[in-house]
């Protein structure tokens, strides 16, 4: 159980990093 949301955390960190750096770069 534990180990499941561990490896989705850093994932949708990633995710909204991503998305964060569109609107930024224009």
């Amino acid at each position: 159980g534990p180990p499941t949301p561990e490896k989705n955390e850093p994932r949708v960190r990633a995710n909204r990093t991503k998305h964060h750096r569109s609107p930024s770069a224009k």
